[in-house]
């Protein structure tokens, strides 16, 4: 039973991984993607490709894809959906640091909804993580305040739905 539970967190961990290289990838492709597609397009195609990867791990690994509450998935689904079309949207407006630096901003989110609505305890560790590692991401993407547009928000409003989609995750899926 260990040896499966290991197993399952290295699988775990090598799809992170590779979800974070392909997003990685995309981030830097919407730019010319954009130039002659939609987001809309680009949305659409993207949810396919995830689809069949879906279908094709699942049988690999035997995997049940079938929800036990198609409701919560369904709000899950929305929150994901509106993060990421407000994200990549903004991708093809906004310099790639400022949008990265607004959907980093997610879990600032689930800090504050966490221990506001669902009454979480959150402690000094917890608000000194978000703290340090929104500095980090600052730091790292280093963002022009200089040129803020409307389109500027639009990574905010995603991380606000990105948070919320890890939320709904934990406390509903």
């Amino acid at each position: 039973m260990k040896e499966l539970k290991q197993n399952r967190l290295m699988l775990a961990g090598i799809l992170v991984f590779s979800a974070m290289t392909m997003i990685g990838l995309v981030d830097n492709l919407i730019k010319y993607i954009g130039e002659d597609g939609s987001v809309w397009q680009f949305h659409f195609s993207r949810s396919v490709i995830i689809c069949i990867v879906l279908l094709i791990v699942s049988r690999i690994y035997k995997l049940q894809l079938l929800p036990n509450n198609f409701f919560f998935v369904a709000i899950r689904s929305f929150f994901g959906a509106t993060a990421m079309i407000m994200y990549f949207g903004a991708l093809s407006v906004i310099p790639i640091a400022e949008a990265g630096a607004g959907l980093f901003t997610a879990p600032i989110f689930v800090l504050i909804i966490s221990s506001f609505y669902f009454k979480v305890k959150i402690g000094i560790w917890r608000i000194l993580a978000v703290v340090i590692g929104f500095s980090g991401v600052l730091l790292m993407l280093q963002p022009d305040t200089n040129d803020l547009s409307y389109f500027s928000f639009l990574p905010l409003f995603a991380g606000f739905f990105y948070g919320m989609l890890g939320l709904t995750t934990r406390y509903l899926c």
